[in-house]
């Protein structure tokens, strides 16, 4: 039943922790 909420929480903390890499790549270029 809460299959779609779990859905939008994973899709938000892959994408905060993409962002979060991406600071990094551009810290260590």
């Amino acid at each position: 039943m809460n299959q779609g909420i779990y859905e939008e929480l994973v899709t938000q903390l892959v994408s905060n922790k993409i962002k979060e890499l991406d600071k990094d790549k551009f810290f260590f270029e």
